[in-house]
This record gives structure tokens, C-alpha cells and sequence, in this order.
């Protein structure tokens, strides 16, 4: 769409890389996470191969940081 594209012109050259993994792990996540966890977290950031993710509460913060190992075999990029 119109925006993406304009967004993909707005980025420089170098942040592409990370920009793409950045939409590639979000796009696993959408796919690939149970509702509940998408209900109460989110991925906001990727940046140096680390994936930034918002919980909705200490305790879901809690319950993703059990499934970081999970997380990280998942959505590792290249």
C-alpha cells in the first residue's frame, strides 16, 4: 500500500535490514502466537537483533520472560 511504500523511501539504507527483520518477526508473531499472548503483548521495536516486547501487565511481562528462549528459536533472523 501507498503508506508502506512511502515509509520504505523514508528509511535509509542501512536501517533497511533491521527495518525488514523488524516486519518479518512481526509478521511470524501475528501468525504464529496464541491470542491470548497477542491479546497482551505486542512486538514495538527490533533493534541489534533484539526484539522489543510490550506487555500489557507485570504479569504477562512475567510470563513472556518464560517464553524468551521460545521466543528467540522463533523469531530469529538472519
Amino acid at each position: 500500500n501507498k503508506v508502506n511504500k512511502n515509509i520504505d523511501l523514508i528509511i535509509k539504507e542501512k536501517d533497511k535490514k533491521e527495518y525488514l527483520g523488524f516486519k518479518e518477526i512481526k509478521k511470524k508473531w501475528n501468525k504464529n502466537v496464541s491470542k491470548k499472548i497477542k491479546d497482551n503483548s505486542q512486538i514495538v521495536d527490533y533493534k541489534d537483533k533484539k526484539i522489543i516486547i510490550k506487555a500489557k501487565t507485570p504479569a504477562w511481562r512475567n510470563e513472556i520472560t518464560f517464553l524468551k528462549k521460545d521466543i528467540k528459536k522463533k523469531y530469529k533472523t538472519n
